[in-house]
């Protein structure tokens, strides 16, 4: 193809080079504005479950995919003697545990909240007294999965508490409790007394990290289309 005194005339190779590496880029490209628009639709739905009224906490809701992010209430007790320090926990570049605490309702069911962040010393033990009051209370939180983070190394062992664990599986631990917990957990509201640091996400990072990536791939598509233009175009040489 001529333009002018210039002439375009792309190689096989080359032209097969773009055609398999220029879709990729546009789907990665693609794939990360979806991701964005995926986080922006949780954490508003997060953010608007935040502003309601709390549901009641029962196996119904737990066990309902709808409830994520909730905001849940009940009245029981914790159970201070049983309680989990999920290991390899990062707070602002600090490593240290989350502390899960057994919640027994009125009702019956047993539910694990996770009261928050707490740092460890040189001697990988939690730093500060996790004790917590038993007396009856309200509990309210929001309602979410168990972190599916962690190695499955050996089953938790009941004889020592509070007890350290790597994973939260609550169909082992219901063993271990000599319970059944319902499948979810509770993030402990920021506001209630006897927890640690709360600052709950309900994704590690926003969508705008997402956008970034995004521009990245098309920026690189774009890049790729105009070297091989600029490579393939070339002088016609004079008749």
């Amino acid at each position: 193809m001529h333009i002018g005194n210039l002439e375009f005339r792309p190689s096989f190779a080359a032209s097969l080079a773009t055609l398999v590496i220029l879709p990729i880029l546009l789907y990665l490209g693609f794939w990360q504005l979806g991701r964005a628009d995926e986080k922006s639709r949780i954490m508003a739905q997060f953010a608007a479950n935040a502003e309601g009224d709390a549901l009641r906490l029962n196996a119904e809701v737990a066990s309902h995919e709808d409830f994520r992010y909730q905001v849940v209430q009940s009245h029981g007790s914790f159970l201070g003697g049983r309680q989990l320090l999920l290991d390899n926990q990062i707070e602002a570049g600090q490593p240290g545990f989350h502390v899960f605490t057994p919640f027994q309702t009125d009702e019956g069911d047993m539910i694990l909240v996770n009261r928050g962040w707490v740092p460890m010393d040189m001697h990988r033990d939690p730093v500060g007294d996790l004790r917590v009051d038993e007396k009856p209370r309200i509990l309210r939180g929001v309602l979410n999965h168990p972190p599916d983070v962690g190695y499955r190394l050996d089953a938790v062992d009941a004889s020592d508490w509070p007890r350290l664990v790597q994973y939260i599986d609550t169909e082992e631990l219901s063993a271990t409790l000599g319970q059944k917990l319902l499948p979810s957990i509770v993030w402990l509201d920021p506001q209630t007394p006897d927890g640690f640091v709360r600052q709950w996400k309900v994704v590690p990072f926003g969508p705008e990290k997402h956008l970034g990536y995004a521009v990245q791939w098309f920026g690189l598509a774009a890049a790729l289309v105009g070297i091989y233009l600029i490579v393939n175009v070339k002088r016609s040489k004079p008749q």
